[in-house]
């Protein structure tokens, strides 16, 4: 059985970061360019209906404010 490295070399640049609110357009990671119209962040709708994402590139943890 392969061993896994140490936590520190499993995390991306930003897992540790705190989490980043984006305004209501705002789908993309602020430090990554978007490679194309998709992006690096993949979203997903929390149980309140909130839209919560993730960096596939850096790990940055990103929410969507509420429209108003």
């Amino acid at each position: 059985m392969k061993e896994l490295p140490p936590q520190d070399q499993l995390l991306k640049e930003h897992d540790r970061d705190a989490i980043i609110m984006l305004p209501p357009d705002g789908w993309f990671c602020p430090y990554c360019p978007p490679p194309d119209v998709v992006g690096t962040v993949d979203w997903i709708e929390g149980p309140d209906g909130h839209e919560f994402g993730r960096c596939r590139r850096c790990g940055q943890k990103l929410v969507l404010a509420d429209a108003a």
